[in-house]
């Protein structure tokens, strides 16, 4: 994670960058934090000498998947682009209230801990919001002239 930090930073974000590995696991993990379908990145597949194929997203695997019939393979694939997305919003969520020391990337957790803590920032969310509504309720001027049609 460490090298992804780096190439990723602010100091190398005026340089082209290709990165070549071996190591499907980075490979997986880059493109995760990145996004599969970030516009500024390509991903390939060098699979012999002569053949070099896109890398599709999990999302654009599933409906490949999909339109074949292939309905247990569609679910694996929309499972983990699901599990991308909720990674995602839960370091954003961190780190925007600045959690930064609660996000860890090497830290396995399941579908259904992902999508309950991802449920609670929005429930708490949610609270805040209608907190605010209220008390800002109680901050009306004091002359109101009301309708009544």
């Amino acid at each position: 994670m460490k090298v992804v930090d780096i190439l990723l930073s602010n100091d190398f974000a005026e340089y082209q960058k290709i990165i070549l590995t071996h190591d499907r696991g980075f490979f997986q993990e880059f493109r995760r934090v990145i996004g599969s379908s970030s516009p500024d990145w390509a991903f390939y597949e060098i699979r012999d000498p002569s053949t070099i194929v896109t890398c599709k997203s999990e999302l654009e695997t599933a409906q490949d998947y999909l339109a074949r019939g292939l309905i247990s393979e569609c679910g694996n694939q929309l499972r983990r682009h699901v599990e991308e997305i909720l990674t995602s919003f839960l370091e954003r969520a961190k780190l925007k209230k600045g959690l930064d020391g609660l996000v860890n990337r090497e830290a396995f957790a399941s579908l259904h801990t992902k999508l309950n803590e991802a449920s609670s920032e929005l429930c708490l969310d949610s609270y805040k919001e209608f907190a605010d509504l209220l008390r800002n309720f109680h901050r009306r001027p004091e002359h109101v002239m009301v309708i009544e049609v």
